[in-house]
């Protein structure tokens, strides 16, 4: 056993620190981090055999991906909870299946010498088909930063029917406006907690059944929600509630499917680590060189 003093000498954390900013992930920095110094041999060819295995990779058609987001709080969570993430925290893990399909890609590819595939390969296998088909999932469901697709095919049907009751609304609010001559100053009327009001002169309250919500400061103008409007506000109300119910149920099943394959997720978050931290390892090399 190497002594702390010796390391020291060695400068082994300094390189340490040097080598860690190669690499693509959190999980990368933390195995290199967790490193021994290596004293045996035939270890050690072994860890030259892949380092060098990687520097023939960097000729390669197919390049690494950019980086990794982190996953390890997403991942404790779901231990804790085993409950809903969010669509953001989705979209990460999404994101992450989808570097790790580039990588694996990247580490299994020809070697530029057209040598057979080498030992950087063997340190991680294929997605397999669970894997894929969540990163699939996720990935043709959700857009940046975490939400829903409008074109979501459930979805679809329901944007169109809260357009088709926002139009019947708004005709009703125009008609409104100009019956009360009202069109010039106010062209769709106002919102107030997200319910379309409409102007009436105060002179005119009598002759239309309506809520009032406010006034003007002058006093001479009510804001009011005629009772058809009413109902058109509620309909317009419900359409969103329907929407943002449809998108919890999504963001529901895309959870219970991460959860059905978290064993798997961290397996592949392991074989990741030392996948990076060997590459951060041959980038050191190539930059040293």
């Amino acid at each position: 056993m190497i002594s702390h003093r010796a390391l020291v000498d060695l400068e082994f954390d300094v390189i340490l620190n040097q080598v860690k900013r190669f690499t693509l992930s959190e999980e990368g920095k933390k195995e290199l981090q967790e490193d021994l110094f290596v004293f045996d041999a035939e270890n050690l060819l072994w860890r030259q055999q892949i380092i060098e295995d990687f520097l023939l990779l960097r000729g390669s058609e197919k390049q690494p991906p950019s980086g990794f987001v982190p996953l390890a709080s997403i991942v404790q969570e779901l231990h804790i909870h085993k409950g809903r993430l969010t669509g953001k925290q989705l979209y990460d893990i999404g994101l992450y299946l989808t570097s790790a399909q580039t990588f694996i890609e990247y580490c299994h590819q020809d070697r530029v010498s057209n040598e057979p595939q080498g030992p950087a390969s063997d340190l991680i296998e294929p997605l397999d088909a669970e894997l894929k088909r969540v990163m699939e999932k996720i990935n043709t469901t959700l857009q940046a930063p975490g939400e829903v697709q409008p074109t979501h095919p459930t979805l679809v049907r329901l944007y169109r029917d809260i357009e088709a009751k926002r139009r019947e609304r708004q005709k009703f609010s125009t008609a409104f406006l100009r019956a009360e001559g009202q069109t010039e100053t106010f062209e769709e009327g106002m919102f107030k907690d997200g319910r379309v009001v409409l102007p009436l002169r105060s002179d005119r309250k009598a002759q239309v059944d309506a809520i009032v919500h406010s006034t003007s400061s002058s006093g001479a103008t009510l804001f009011v929600e005629p009772y058809r409007l009413v109902e058109l506000n509620n309909q317009v109300v419900m359409a969103q509630q329907l929407i943002h119910i449809e998108i919890a149920r999504i963001l529901g099943e895309l959870s219970a499917m991460v959860v059905q394959v978290l064993k798997s997720l961290e397996a592949l978050m392991k074989a990741i680590s030392r996948c990076d931290a060997y590459y951060a390892r041959s980038r050191w090399v190539e930059h040293n060189g």
